[in-house]
């Protein structure tokens, strides 16, 4: 199995998780980390680029789309190996995950349900989903702060949960999103 070489984390939809995520999963693969999106993590990753045009698609790259429509963002979404759509359980979000699938032209999808506290948080999330997009794939994350806490260190998700052995449960649901940006 190798990585990927183009992974896209996008959703119009602003407070998702899309940047902790993003940042964990460019750290974790030692991918480039290309963005459209003013956040902290252009401030933790010192090679990050902000690029609002002529957003070039590269190997090895992760973008980070912010919570806002962009056609250049969906221009390299449609050309990336892997495209991730974080998600919360509310009805905006929801309608906003929908209204993206509508228009990628992607076949190889991953929504996360992010900050997930209760499981009928994610049941409703797949339930939605499923209706509309059956052959979406859809991951769970829970509500944790290993994603956070790792940024805020300037390290991976992977090296904080080696270094300490804290937010197992959640490794192991990120650690399935990551398996996702393995090729197989």
């Amino acid at each position: 199995m190798q990585k990927l070489k183009t992974v896209a984390i996008y959703n119009t939809k602003g407070g998702v998780g899309k940047t902790s995520l993003s940042y964990n999963i460019s750290k974790d693969l030692e991918f480039r980390y290309i963005t459209n999106d003013m956040s902290v993590s252009l401030m933790k990753m010192p090679k990050a680029k902000l690029l609002r045009k002529n957003i070039p698609l590269q190997e090895n790259t992760l973008y980070d789309f912010g919570g806002f429509e962009d056609s250049e963002a969906l221009n390299i979404v449609n050309q990336t190996d892997l495209v991730i759509i974080p998600t919360i359980c509310d009805m905006n979000s929801i309608a906003r995950t929908l209204a993206l699938l509508k228009k990628i032209k992607h076949n190889r999808i991953l929504v996360v349900g992010t900050m997930i506290e209760k499981e009928k948080d994610f049941s409703d999330i797949k339930q939605v989903i499923n209706h509309h997009y059956p052959q979406v794939e859809i991951a769970q994350f829970r509500r944790t702060k290993l994603l956070k806490n790792a940024m805020e260190n300037g390290i991976g998700a992977v090296k904080l949960y080696n270094s300490k052995k804290l937010y197992r449960k959640a490794f192991i649901e990120y650690n399935h999103i990551l398996k996702k940006c393995i090729q197989e």
